[in-house]
């Protein structure tokens, strides 16, 4: 409604108690809109209001030729990016001259595109514009690239407003933000006069982000009656789209809340439908004029007020970060956002709109669509520009300027106007490969050229025919070690490019080994060509082993014994896949028939592969036998004669074999043979092996002469002379001697009584011979010796009786 002239009076009069309690110690302003003196203030920066008033002021020059330019205006896109990037949003609101932290939510590996300072002074009467230097940041003084004011008429002629200024802070943040690690970053700001509080946002060119995002800052003075900016988007909304998100932050001055003064707040709705009625409130400040400031952030939430109806509990009741998903729908080209500030005192002069996979407009402005596709040379490629009003409406009937501005097309530009959709389409066909970048630009109402968003293209070959992979079974063979290795050239069949690009093959699988036996196994031949294009098909491989074990040794060694041999141990071989192997034959393994044997051992992998290996056994005797002799002596027999054996000579003769005849030569000995005698013992073995070793044998004669003589009993005295001869009877043979005689008689009593005068006789050698018997009854003795050849001697006597001679002989 429309105020008398009294009431405007008596609101203005209020107005300046109010500055008039500020210039004074112990005089509080506690909430806006209410006086209290010495009342508490919350706050969130620990200060006094004796601290307030005791701070100075630099000296500042306020040329308004030197400020940053100035307008008046509503809350309008300053910076629009699009592409792989992200935001972060913080504000700060302190005291004068008293440093504190403004912070950065940086993601890992990003770079600053772009940083932006907003700030907001505090309500009054002033209405100068900030000054260069107001803020330092990071210890630089901040200057200024805008200025706008916020002001009302209610006070009549005094102009009773905010001032708002704007910076591209870039060159301040970005070489401290790229430098620092991922995380929270905290930057120094100081606040050189009284302001309410600045708000930084940072734009980062985002490594972990795969779709193309967009974001736009707003700055302005939003009227506090109630303003509306549209947004259009490059897209349709698809609510499916998985990247798909739209957030909203508000950043808002000189608005107060408490748990007990609840009457300063903004509502926002979108597309007609409520979206918050508290925001506002001094959440990234303190509850006091010079710290009234609030934006959506870090440390803040997205979640929309659950009931958007209710208006504020206290100053966190909300927290101006907002997700706009909830309130489109699919197929949405475009967002209408309303704000209103029934308290009439809060200003918003800060906004961001940060939407993940689309790009957007916002008021009065152009944007391309598609943002980003994909062509193949030779093809058109269309893109459509959409120019909309401050209202979101089509704008009709303008030219559009299209231009590449890089690319293998740059310098190509079109003049197109638009339809009756506000539709401008540029259409060309690309003759090379690469990727152009073309926007398009357009005079807006106030004569201003406003460009687009960024569209891409990339021109590309047409599409490559992926290659054809043809596979044949094969049957692999394992090697010594019991490997084997498959290489792509026995599977292929035939693979082939269909545009004649080379190929490379590739396996699924190459290194096979004994466990794969007895299986087939699924192998995939994958060829690609040059374009990374590929095709594939399966194989059976059969994994066998074809070799047979290996003997460890070669040959094997020849088993040999004289009498015997046996072999020991059983021969082994080493297999690829078996490993060891001992060998298994039906032979014998024992043999004692001389000669030449073999044994033919045989070794099995258990795979079906056998080998064999033959063992010479060899058994000959080459040893004779161990001939030991003895000496010895024997004696002839009666006969003259005496055989030996040979175990009479042996001595213990031995053969490992046995022996199969021991003779001695010459066994017969004779008379011929007294004495030593050299005889040979000689052995035969059971092979034939002779060995032979000389004895002596002593041939004695130990038998004695049998003495024979021819005399008769008697002879009579006519007989004489006559002769007897001794004879002997030896084994050999003797000497016969006849070594003395006696003649004798007896005398009546018997006594023996020499007639030896009475006697002739003669003796030579073996014969006697009586002479003269002497008388009768005389008896002639004699002895005989017969001694031999070894001195074997025999005494005998030879008698006779000289006899009557009528008497017979005998």
């Amino acid at each position: 409604m429309v105020l008398s002239f009294k009431s405007r009076l008596l609101l203005v009069f209020l107005f300046f108690l109010v500055h008039l309690f500020w210039a004074f110690p112990g005089i509080a302003q506690n909430e806006p809109g209410t006086v209290e003196l010495f009342a508490p203030v919350p706050s969130t920066v620990e200060r006094s209001l004796a601290d307030i008033d005791n701070i100075s002021m630099p000296e500042m020059s306020y040329d308004q030729s030197s400020a940053a330019k100035s307008s008046s205006t509503k809350l309008q896109p300053v910076v629009s990016e699009t592409g792989f990037i992200t935001l972060s949003v913080d504000g700060l609101g302190v005291a004068t001259n008293i440093e504190g932290s403004i912070q950065v939510s940086k993601p890992a590996g990003a770079t600053v595109r772009g940083a932006y300072l907003a700030t907001a002074d505090v309500w009054g009467l002033s209405g100068t514009p900030l000054p260069d230097g107001a803020v330092v940041l990071n210890d630089v003084n901040v200057g200024w690239e805008y200025q706008v004011s916020l002001d009302t008429d209610v006070f009549g002629p005094l102009r009773w407003g905010i001032d708002h200024a704007w910076a591209d802070v870039t060159p301040i943040i970005a070489p401290l933000v790229d430098a620092a690690p991922a995380g929270i970053i905290n930057i120094t700001l100081k606040e050189i006069i009284n302001l309410d509080g600045s708000i930084l946002a940072v734009i980062f060119d985002d490594p972990n982000q795969t779709v193309s995002n967009t974001v736009v800052l707003f700055f302005g003075a939003q009227q506090t009656s109630g303003d509306t900016f549209h947004i259009g988007l490059s897209e349709p909304v698809n609510t499916s789209d998985p990247n798909l998100f739209m957030e909203f932050s508000l950043g808002i001055s000189y608005g107060y809340q408490s748990d007990i003064y609840r009457y300063q707040f903004s509502e926002v709705d979108v597309n007609n439908i409520r979206l918050t009625s508290s925001a506002g409130g001094q959440d990234d400040g303190y509850a006091d004029n010079g710290g009234l400031i609030t934006v959506g952030g870090i440390g803040d939430s997205p979640a929309n007020p659950v009931n958007p109806y209710a208006g504020p509990v206290n100053q966190r009741t909300d927290d101006e970060l907002y997700d706009l998903l909830p309130y489109v729908s699919d197929g949405d080209t475009g967002i209408t956002i309303d704000t209103f500030n029934p308290s009439n005192d809060d200003s918003i002069f800060f906004a961001a709109l940060f939407f993940g996979s689309t790009t957007a407009v916002v008021g009065e402005g152009i944007i391309l669509s598609p943002a980003s596709v994909i062509h193949e040379v030779t093809d058109e490629y269309s893109v459509a520009a959409t120019v909309q009003d401050d209202g979101g409406d089509p704008v009709v009937d303008r030219d559009v300027t299209f231009i590449v501005i890089s690319g293998p097309h740059a310098g190509l530009n079109e003049t197109i106007a638009t339809d009756s959709k506000g539709k401008a389409v540029l259409v060309y066909t690309g003759t090379t490969l690469g990727t152009d970048i073309v926007v398009a630009s357009f005079e807006d109402s106030q004569g201003n050229i406003l460009t687009s968003n960024e569209a891409v293209v990339e021109w590309v070959l047409p599409p490559n025919e992926s290659p054809v992979a043809q596979c044949k079974d094969v049957t692999l063979t394992l090697d010594s070690n019991g490997q084997a290795v498959l290489t792509p050239f026995p599977v292929d069949n035939g693979s082939y490019d269909p545009d004649g690009d080379p190929i490379i093959f590739g396996l699924s699988r190459t290194n096979f080994t004994c466990a794969d036996i007895g299986a087939q196994h699924a192998v995939t031949l994958t060829v690609t060509d040059d374009s990374n294009a590929s095709g594939s098909c399966v194989a059976n491989v059969t994994v066998v082993d074809s070799l047979p074990p290996v003997p460890d040794v070669a040959p094997l060694p020849q088993v040999t014994g004289e009498c015997s041999a046996t072999i020991s141990s059983p021969a082994r071989a080493l297999d690829n896949c078996a490993g060891a192997v001992v060998g298994t034959t039906n032979d014998p393994l024992s043999y004692s028939e001389q000669g030449e044997h073999k044994v033919t051992w045989t070794f099995d992998d258990g795979k079906g592969n056998t080998s064999s290996q033959t063992q010479q056994v060899v058994v000959a005797d080459v040893t004779p036998p161990n001939v030991r002799a003895q000496h010895i002596i024997v004696s002839l027999d009666i006969h003259g004669n005496r055989s030996i054996t040979a175990p009479a000579i042996d001595n213990g003769t031995s053969d490992a074999c046995g022996i199969a005849s021991l003779t001695v030569d010459p066994s017969n000995f004779t008379c011929s043979d007294l004495g030593a005698n050299s005889v040979t013992l000689t052995a035969i073995d059971v092979n034939g092996n002779t060995s032979s070793a000389a004895a002596m044998v002593t041939v004695e004669d130990n038998v004695a002469p049998i003495i024979n003589t021819n005399a008769p009993e008697t002879i009579i005295p006519p007989d004489a002379p006559v002769s007897f001869t001794a004879s002997a009877a030896d084994n050999c043979s003797a000497i016969v001697e006849i070594v003395d005689y006696r003649c004798y008689g007896f005398t009546g009593n018997g006594t023996e009584h020499s007639k030896m005068q009475s006697c002739v006789v003669s003796t030579s050698g073996d014969t006697l011979t009586i002479a003269d018997s002497g008388g009768v009854g005389d008896n002639i003795a004699w002895t005989i010796t017969a001694t031999d050849q070894s001195g074997n001697a025999t005494t005998a006597e030879g008698h006779v009786l000289v006899a009557n001679p009528g008497k017979s002989k005998k």
